[in-house]
């Protein structure tokens, strides 16, 4: 019974799973109208491009009209001028000749000018006449094919819904039959088991039942017979003890009776006596033979009242005889009842023999169930483990899975070539200020120079007190400056690359994908759109900038997950982009790995935190890594309201990006040599320790000062002392973020100190350096080591004055060519990031 019930709940299952299908296909159907729904609104858009078309048509036509109205008008002044020049050769014959040779040399200037302007006419009529071309193509398209388009998907819509409609049905009633065939198979087989234990079980019950049966009998009949028996002797006791008790009643009678004839003698006696005493005139032989009479007569009473009647004797006699019946009675009846007590026995015995097989077959249910529940277990997992043993798939598919596109909308690309970096910058910190938030010129400056110096220093490192906007800074600057961002949580667990990136499961038969490889499998691939299919259009990143925050990178060892990064991102220093280097992703057993390439629009940045949860960072990626420090406020900022973030502004371009980075040195011998030698000299004293700077450090430093904003935005010659400015700034940050995090681990006192740390001190002090409060902050928080771990002189209020008017110069320099002038010009009108998006 009970595998009948789980027959019919596997049914219910069966059925179960079959409305769960029913619903998926319902919400492919939703996410065919979805599509339907993007198409319209494709052709919503293509509609406002062909607005845009037809007024670019007007415009075309506007300048034509002027155009032509310029050339009357030079046409008009031409007849005006050889008018006049008849006049002159008519009216004045002695000045004819200076006046047409002036006149001549005007007129070749003017001709020349037209034909240049009707050269340019001509090519605005060919572009127009092209742009009219080209409108008249996408409005037949548009007026001829869209409708027959529009019909043709959905007719294929509708025949896909269908077909997917109907193939899901097929599928489904195949899975049914195949699962009622194997669960009428499983069934019949529990069936079969089922019966034979059933039958003999019901063996044993029958076997059970009879015994219980009889044996219940026999206990009815001794209860029948002992209830007879004791009936019956207490109804002869009661009848013998009522006739007992009315025998005693009567000899009580006679014996009171007798006693009352004795009273009565006496008394006959004693008035005798009175009486004679009385008479005594009577004769005593009178009274004497009376008197004999009398005793005799006593005598007699006497002994009848000694010895009993032969009534009560035979009565007594009776009695005994009866109670010796009794007896006999008695024995007999005790001897049934041991009979009957053995016969008690035997059932009590039964009994505990059936509550034995009892719990023997509740046990023996019990295991059956739980056999059951493993053949349950068991089937699951083999239809869990079944994947990893039919056809692998293919690499195609794990490759499919990788390029899943992490960022599915399309982002507009800027459009203009002349996109000012400062004016990006301004933007970028206006939009964040207005979102609510607020960072320094030198904090975002300082950011956007570390990612510029990608190709010395592939890593940067934010660093500081919790709660100052490390992690806040990077996807606000993405957000407003249009670049693509990903922000990956680094787990303390993490032992390897593919915790970060995902992994092949031999279990499931699949690439297990982390979000980070679909991003940066994104990232390098080209832009696909324009397909009828929209499945075929692929939003690739490749010619946009795009940035990776590891948050909390220090929770685990960057050495463990990232070391094949920071080693590769290394190599691309000064790699053609035809032989980039590349990670292998692991697709599985017995396929080539898939090569993921690192170009240049990869940017990857990192928040670390200071406590007893995290890891320190090592040499290794000091090295490869630019710190910078957040500094403890010295004043807290209100955040009055909390705003949602905007949308994402038009993409940056990474050709605008790789304009805006310095690839070679343009820092004379005369300027770099005093910063040089400074780092030479702290170079010298670290030797003292044990610690060294490598050309790498050095190599970071000086392309960070040539890539800072200011120091390319301020003119040397214009603004010399505000050029040595900029750089003196320039290098400050970089002195914090790639030298002193070296000094790391000297000790504070004895040798080191005195030959080390000293003298780097002084160096420091030398050269006015804004720093010196923090190193010496450093040389009292390590417990006896040298620990870099603030950045107060970022609250110098006078260098943030004097760094904003720097930046405020170089965003509106007052002094410009003309030239470039209207090049700034034309920049401010087409960048689109000069106004904060909102």
């Amino acid at each position: 019974m009970d595998s009948k019930q789980q027959g019919q709940e596997k049914i219910k299952a069966g059925d179960s799973e079959m409305q769960f299908r029913q619903q998926s296909l319902e919400k492919q159907a939703d996410a065919l109208n979805e599509k339907e729904v993007e198409l319209k609104g494709k052709q919503q858009e293509l509609n406002k491009q062909e607005q845009l078309l037809k007024q670019r048509v007007e415009a075309f036509a506007q300048d034509k009209k002027s155009l032509n109205e310029r050339s009357l008008e030079l046409e008009t002044r031409h007849q005006k001028q050889e008018r006049r020049q008849l006049e002159i050769e008519q009216g004045l014959p002695a000045l004819r000749d200076e006046f047409f040779a002036e006149r001549e040399q005007q007129l070749v200037e003017e001709r020349q000018a037209l034909r240049k302007q009707r050269a340019e006419l001509v090519a605005e009529t060919n572009k127009l006449q092209a742009e009219r071309e080209k409108l008249a193509q996408i409005q037949e398209t548009v007026e001829g094919d869209f409708s027959e388009q529009r019909a043709e998907l959905q007719r294929e819509l509708q025949q896909k819904r269908s077909a997917a409609i109907t193939k899901l049905h097929n599928e489904i009633e195949q899975q049914r039959k195949n699962d009622f065939e194997v669960l009428e198979r499983e069934l019949q087989k529990r069936r079969d088991d089922l019966k034979s234990r059933e039958d003999l079980l019901e063996q044993q019950q029958a076997m059970l039942t009879t015994e219980q049966n009889s044996v219940r009998l026999r206990e009815v009949e001794v209860e029948q017979l002992q209830t007879s028996l004791e009936q019956k002797i207490t109804e002869r006791t009661q009848s013998r003890l009522q006739e007992f008790e009315q025998k005693e009643r009567q000899f009580e009678q006679d014996k009171q009776r007798l006693l009352s004839r004795i009273e009565r003698q006496d008394a006959l006696h004693s008035a005798y006596d009175e009486l004679q005493k009385a008479l005594g005139d009577r004769s005593p032989e009178e009274v004497l033979l009376d008197l004999t009479a009398k005793n005799e007569e006593l005598s007699k009473l006497r002994e009848e009242l000694k010895l009993p009647s032969q009534e009560l004797e035979e009565y007594y006699d009776k009695h005994r005889a009866e109670v010796t019946r009794l007896e006999q009675d008695k024995i007999i009846l005790q001897k049934e009842k041991r009979e009957l007590q053995r016969d008690l026995d035997t059932q009590e015995q039964l009994e505990y023999d059936q509550e034995r097989l009892q719990t023997k077959l509740n046990s023996l249910e019990v295991n059956y169930n739980a056999v059951l529940a493993d053949n349950n277990k068991l089937r699951e997992s083999l239809d869990r483990l079944n994947p990893a043993y039919n056809e692998p798939q293919n690499r195609e598919d794990r490759i499919r899975e990788i390029k899943r596109p992490y960022i599915e909308q399309y982002v507009p690309r800027r459009q203009s070539q002349n996109v000012n970096e400062i004016k990006w910058l301004e933007a970028i910190r206006s939009g964040i200020d207005e979102h609510g938030l607020h960072f320094s010129y030198r904090i975002l400056c300082a950011f956007h120079t570390a990612l510029k110096i990608a190709e010395w220093s592939p890593l940067t490192v934010l660093a500081g007190v919790s709660g100052t906007g490390k992690s806040e800074l990077p996807k606000l600057y993405s957000r407003f400056g249009g670049i693509n961002f990903i922000n990956v949580p680094v787990q303390p667990n993490w032992d390897s690359q593919e915790s970060m990136l995902g992994y092949f499961n031999s279990i499931s038969n699949s690439y297990e994908t982390q979000p980070l490889l679909n991003f940066l499998v994104q990232s390098r691939e080209e832009l696909i759109r324009g397909s009828d299919n929209p499945q075929d259009n692929y939003n690739g990143l490749n010619d946009t900038v795009s940035l990776v925050l590891l948050d909390e990178m220090n929770l685990a060892h960057v050495e463990l997950y990232f070391a094949d990064f920071l080693s590769k991102l290394e190599q691309r220093r000064a790699t053609k982009n035809s032989e980039l280097p590349y990670i292998d992703i692991n697709l599985g057993a017995k396929l080539d790995p898939y090569k993921l390439s690192l170009g240049r629009n990869l940017l990857f940045a990192g928040t670390m935190n200071q406590d007893e949860t995290t890891k320190s960072l090592s040499d290794k990626v000091i090295d490869r890594g630019t710190s910078i420090y957040f500094p403890r406020p010295s004043s807290l900022h209100r955040r009055e309201k909390l705003k949602s973030l905007p949308a994402q502004a038009d993409l940056l371009p990474l050709k605008i990006w790789w304009d805006w980075i310095k690839k070679e040195s343009e820092l004379s011998d005369t300027v770099v040599e005093p910063y040089k030698k400074l780092i030479e000299a702290i170079n010298k004293y670290l030797g003292e320790d044990g610690k060294a700077l490598g050309h790498r450090v050095w190599q970071s430093i000086e392309y960070y000062m040539v890539n800072h904003p200011l120091v390319i935005g301020l003119d040397a010659e214009q603004y010399p002392d505000e050029y040595k400015d900029a750089l003196k700034f320039a290098f400050e940050d970089q002195l914090v973020q790639k030298v002193m995090p070296k000094l790391r681990g000297i000790e504070t006192r004895g040798y080191a100190k005195e030959h080390c740390l000293d003298p780097i001190r002084e160096l420091l002090a030398k050269n006015q350096l804004d720093i010196l409060d923090d190193f010496d902050k450093a040389m009292r928080i390590g417990h006896g080591q040298f620990n870099w771990a603030s950045a107060d002189y970022l609250n110098n209020q006078q260098s943030n004055d004097r760094y904003q008017e720097l930046f405020k110069l170089a965003l509106n320099p007052p002094l410009l060519a003309p030239n470039t002038a209207t090049i700034t010009e034309q920049a401010s009108v087409a960048d689109p990031v000069s106004q904060p998006t909102k």
